[in-house]
């Protein structure tokens, strides 16, 4: 009797260990997946958001029209232009550039205010909840900047409501790389950052193509079309959030018990104590040299993006998305490649080292590579920067996938410091390239 009992139980653990081995990842089945989605959707909500108003600003502040006299006398293109532009009044405004340089600053400054405050604010709330509420001030923002423009017409305002976007904007990232700590296996962890990740690159992409087209429409103004296309499509999603995300796997109502014990790997117990709060060891996180080796790459990527993003893209607009979309394909390639390198046995940390030898040197390379090109090609010149963004891509499996490997409970602490690094690269590169290069640049990708 008790033979059988002890064949049958060996049975139910074999099986259960068969159940587990099929535990696939790209299923509609897999919670995993749809949690990874979900993330890239926030991250996608939050680069329309981040990236309208470069676009749509253009079209916000009106143009100065010529004179009666300056007009030529056989030419009728600019009185029908300026008789436009007289119609439009009303969704314009006449901000100088240095306000509008408030503008775009404003949101940044709320960024790096946020991402000070993230680690006190996951340990206040639960990051399922914190980016839902990161993405209504992106929500609420969106629907008053278009009342606040064409009423108000004070850039102060709208700053302000930049400044409460890019504040929700920076709690974003650390609370995704939050989940996907406690999501994913060490063997899909690169893919999960991956899909994450992506999004930045396809709500950005998107928002150049969106904006400029909804900008041009007559009706509403055109360019206000765009903050409430972007803020419905937001709140859309935060509502689909509410009912299908959950921060861990054990929370979530749709889970099965065969996925959830595929991803603790058999030590519940064990899960259920790291669950507990501990207080973030500051020292141990400030002089850790993985720590440090995260931060620096990040900054180099931060001011790399920068440079490579703004060197004569302007002449040609389709290039500006060109490195995104390169992006979205490399980001996943490379994530799924580390993920089967470590399922054959390799060790994670070789696989992120690897990668990250990839995405430094293999990249850097191209950059210094563009501006020899240059003279021969501006061509070819572009499609070196094109390549470089591509094998950024590794970047995910190396320096990304390691926030949330290094210390799974302090992934968002970590994540909140490397973004400062992050922050100082991008604010730091164009102050540095416009001195070298006597032109000012601005950036438009800041987060990826």
């Amino acid at each position: 009797m008790n033979q059988g009992l002890l064949t049958q139980k060996a049975l139910e653990s074999i099986r259960a260990l068969d159940e587990n081995k099929n535990q696939k990842l790209w299923t509609l089945s897999s919670i995993r997946l749809q949690t990874a989605l979900m993330l890239c959707l926030s991250m996608a909500c939050n680069g329309l958001m981040r990236g309208s108003m470069s676009l749509a600003i253009v079209c916000m502040v009106a143009r100065k029209l010529p004179s009666f006299e300056e007009i030529p006398q056989n030419s009728t293109s600019l009185l029908v232009e300026g008789k436009e532009d007289s119609f439009n009044r009303e969704f314009q405004v006449d901000w100088s550039s240095e306000e509008q340089g408030h503008v775009h600053t404003a949101f940044y400054i709320g960024a790096f205010i946020a991402i000070l405050a993230t680690d006190w604010i996951i340990r206040k709330m639960d990051p399922r909840t914190i980016l839902s509420f990161a993405l209504l001030l992106n929500v609420i923002g969106a629907f008053l900047t278009p009342f606040t423009v064409i009423f108000l017409k004070i850039h102060f305002y709208v700053a302000a409501l930049r400044f409460m976007m890019g504040f929700g904007s920076g709690l974003i990232a650390p609370c995704g790389l939050f989940i996907i700590s406690k999501w994913f296996p060490i063997t899909e962890k690169s893919t999960a950052v991956a899909i994450f990740t992506t999004g930045n690159q396809l709500g950005v992409a998107l928002s150049m193509v969106l904006t400029a087209k909804l900008c041009q429409l007559s009706w509403g103004g055109g360019w206000p079309n765009a903050f409430v296309l972007y803020g419905f499509l937001t709140l859309f999603f935060v509502i689909l959030w509410q009912l299908r995300g959950s921060s861990r796997p054990r929370s979530s109502k749709y889970i099965t018990a065969t996925e959830l014990e595929y991803i603790t790997g058999r030590r519940g117990i064990k899960c259920r104590a790291k669950s507990v709060v501990l207080d973030t060891p500051w020292r141990n996180i400030l002089l850790s040299k993985c720590v440090f080796a995260i931060c620096v790459n990040a900054f180099a990527q931060s001011f790399v993006l920068t440079e490579a993003l703004k060197m004569d893209v302007d002449t040609n607009g389709i290039w500006c998305s060109v490195p995104f979309f390169i992006q979205m394909v490399t980001k996943m390639l490379f994530g799924l490649s580390a993920d089967a390198t470590k399922k054959r046995g390799v060790p994670a940390t070789s696989v992120t080292k690897a990668f990250n030898v990839v995405a430094t040197f293999a990249s850097g390379s191209c950059i210094m590579v563009a501006p020899i090109l240059a003279n021969v090609s501006p061509t070819l010149s572009m499609l070196s920067i094109c390549l470089a963004m591509g094998l950024f891509g590794a970047f995910v499996p190396g320096y990304n996938t390691a926030i949330v490997c290094v210390a799974p409970q302090f992934t968002a602490t970590i994540s909140s410091y490397q973004q400062l690094y992050s922050q100082v690269g991008s604010f730091l590169a164009p102050f540095l390239i416009g001195i070298l290069t006597t032109r000012p640049i601005s950036s438009i990708c800041w987060s990826h």
